[in-house]
């Protein structure tokens, strides 16, 4: 016994040092670790141009100066953005471009970019965030827009080789504030949402991205975003995913704060500037105090009869009432009378009485929409097509190129391919039809026709109407469509009602299938299932052989 005791006594001897040692290696671990800290989000380096919108009266000025743009069509502020101010857009033709059609050093090429918006839809559509390139040309362009779900999803445009964020990865509600990000560094392509990395991919070839057709709150072929867009940021840098993550929080604007110092002496004046720059969170981002008035009209106001009367007076010389402008208003069902008395006018002046009304308008019940027509469309089985302008049918060729129909008729042409979870053409079947399942997104590509026209898709032998999309002023449009759910297996017709250049009308009408793909037993099930079956029939046909011997024997 006391020889085990002076055993394991000897033995705790001999790993003292040993755990001494382990407990010092741990301790420099965990001080290395320490002192190994990560690196601090930077989401200044490399910003060519920011766009905050909290200035009402220069709303397409960037805060880091260069090319200004110009607002289109009514596109406006707000001052109910995402921090601040905003860019109210309504998707019909509402954007922000340059007079040139790009801005100061825009990354073009193959160049590493990043893309930063926050956006609010009021529509979840195909709409376009921002973009610019030469659209229609493979790798030519760089644009952001939401895929065309009303469930959401984003594509990061190159042109069919696009980055695709499908509709479980990246879902969008309307009214609701979503920031969106997407990175390029010469070789990976990542898209973010909301801070946290979704999709990316490499060895896609390199971009040729030109620098045209920049703009913001559209890309291409009538591809308008709807609702209200924020702190629109550009870099000439694939940031990182925590500068990526540091957006959500921070505004890549930058304060500047000058210190002047001036010694004046009989015959010299020295004036030395110091400047310093600082990042500004957007937690406390206020709204521009030079923001315009804004007059808005309450559409959904209570029904009920009110009227109020206030009496306020005002010196003589002091504006009562900033002039905002003029609304007709009809079926007012509420009534606000302020009565501006001028005080302090001399002896004998009578004073002047002001009465300013504003109003608030009765909600008004929406006319019934009247269903659209579904068009007359020629004959067209799977695979093939048939083009009619006017009433007169045009001769038709259709070639498959890149797993898509591409019909020409004259000047028109057309496009039709589906669309896989990867942004990628769905291959055509065995038969070279376009094959898809109800839910599934069909892309289609129009050419040649008439500029500002609208353009529906329509599905029959049930007509019904997919969607409709307006052209762009090139006679190109692109729309990506959803098959209805409630679409039998079969043979179908994508049928296009439009408008050619001269005014006629134009339909085209494209032949597709339906339902899944039977592509048939491969040849290894065959190579399973033959010897089974032989060794079957043999086993029926053995004992009629053995009796047939049996009986010539």
């Amino acid at each position: 016994m006391p020889s085990n005791k002076l055993s394991v006594a000897h033995c705790i001897r001999r790993l003292i040092p040993v755990f001494s040692l382990v407990c010092t290696a741990t301790f420099v671990g965990f001080s290395y670790s320490a002192a190994s800290a990560t690196p601090t989000a930077d989401v200044t380096t490399g910003l060519v141009a920011y766009w905050n919108f909290d200035n009402a009266s220069a709303i397409g000025q960037s805060t880091t100066g260069g090319t200004p743009l110009t607002a289109n069509n009514g596109a406006q502020y707000t001052a109910n953005g995402k921090f601040g101010g905003g860019l109210l857009l309504n998707g019909a033709s509402q954007m922000l471009t340059s007079a040139t059609g790009t801005i100061d050093n825009l990354p073009i090429g193959n160049s590493a970019y990043t893309q930063s918006v926050w956006f609010k839809p009021a529509v979840v559509n195909g709409g376009g965030l921002m973009g610019w390139g030469k659209y229609f040309n493979t790798k030519r362009v760089n644009a952001l827009r939401m895929s065309g779900s009303s469930a959401g999803g984003f594509y990061n445009y190159w042109w069919d080789v696009d980055l695709y964020c499908n509709t479980s990865s990246c879902p969008l509600t309307t009214n609701n504030w979503f920031h969106v990000a997407t990175t390029y560094d010469g070789t990976t392509r990542s898209l973010y949402l909301n801070g946290v990395l979704k999709v990316s991919d490499t060895n896609r070839g390199p971009n040729n991205v030109s620098a045209e057709s920049f703009a913001i709150g559209r890309t291409c072929c009538s591809e308008y975003f709807t609702g209200v867009l924020d702190d629109v940021a550009i870099y000439n840098v694939a940031l990182s995913a925590s500068s990526i993550a540091a957006l959500v929080t921070t505004s890549p604007t930058t304060t500047t704060t000058t210190t002047t110092t001036t010694t004046t002496t009989t015959t010299t004046t020295t004036t030395t500037t110091t400047t310093t720059t600082t990042t500004v969170p957007r937690t406390t981002v206020a709204p521009s105090t030079t923001a315009a008035p804004v007059l808005e009209i309450v559409v959904n106001a209570p029904v009920a009869t009110v009227a109020t009367t206030t009496t306020v007076a005002v010196p003589i010389g002091q504006s009562a009432i900033p002039t905002v402008g003029s609304t007709a208003v009809t079926n007012v069902v509420n009534s606000t009378s302020t009565t501006v008395v001028l005080q302090g006018a001399k002896p004998g002046v009578s004073p002047t009485t002001t009465t300013t009304t504003t109003t608030t308008q009765a909600p008004q019940k929406k006319p019934d929409a009247a269903k659209p027509t579904p068009p007359s469309i020629g004959v067209a089985a799977p695979g093939e097509a048939a083009v009619t302008v006017g009433k007169k049918s045009e001769p038709v060729s259709v070639e498959r190129v890149n797993n898509q129909l591409t019909v020409t008729a004259g000047k028109l042409s057309a496009t039709v391919g589906g669309l896989n979870k990867d942004g990628g053409n769905t291959a055509l079947d065995a038969e070279g039809n376009v094959r898809l399942k109800p839910g599934d997104v069909v892309r289609i590509k129009l050419a040649g026709f008439n500029p500002g026209s609208t353009v529906e898709a329509w599905l029959f032998s049930t007509p019904q109407l997919m969607g409709s999309a307006k052209v762009g002023p090139d006679g190109i449009v692109v729309g990506n469509f959803v098959i209805p759910k409630n679409v039998s297996q079969g043979s179908h017709r994508i049928a296009i009602v439009a408008q050619t250049v001269d005014g006629k009308p134009a339909t085209l009408a494209v032949g597709i299938k339906v339902g899944e793909w039977n592509k048939g037993p491969s040849i290894t099930v065959w190579l399973i299932v033959l010897p089974i079956v032989l060794a079957m029939g043999g086993a029926l046909l053995l004992p009629a052989v053995i009796r047939r011997r049996r009986h010539e024997a």
